[in-house]
């Protein structure tokens, strides 16, 4: 409200004089104040907006990088199968021994986490010569794939 509808204001409350001076100026001090708290309110509500946009951001963040590092079994089965680095292990000879090789390969796919159903395949890319045969003779859709059963 301006000086004028203040004066008016005062007017109609019957106030003249230093009265009428000291309300206008009560009345200013009072608008002044509801506008700095309003004008901190927005601040503290822009504030808290952000905030929630920072957090928003850091939960994506937290949750794309347990997607990527973690893959969930859901996401295993659906078809959508997380990249598997090739294991760096040397290559099956036909004259290692074989337990200890396995027993190696194990320890290793273990340690990386892989999924059980992942093992056949990855164990088939460290095979050759009689090992790599035998593997190939096992059925394609099943036994070759399942690590229990090669």
């Amino acid at each position: 409200m301006d000086v004028e509808k203040l004066s008016e204001v005062g007017k109609g409350l019957g106030l003249g004089g230093k009265e009428l001076l000291d309300f206008i100026a009560e009345q200013k001090k009072e608008m002044e104040r509801l506008a700095r708290e309003e004008l901190e309110l927005r601040r503290q509500d822009k504030e808290l907006f952000e905030m929630q946009l920072q957090l928003e951001s850091m939960k994506k963040e937290n949750l794309d990088t347990l997607e990527h590092s973690h893959p969930s079994e859901e996401t295993h089965e659906a078809g959508a199968r997380p990249k598997i680095r090739a294991p760096k292990l040397p290559v099956f000879d036909d004259n290692d021994n074989l337990d200890a090789y396995l027993q190696r390969y194990e320890r290793y796919a273990t340690a990386q986490g892989w999924s059980k159903k992942d093992w056949g395949i990855n164990l088939s890319a460290l095979l050759k010569g009689k090992a790599l045969e035998v593997y190939s003779r096992l059925p394609v859709l099943n036994d070759a794939n399942e690590y229990e059963k090669a």
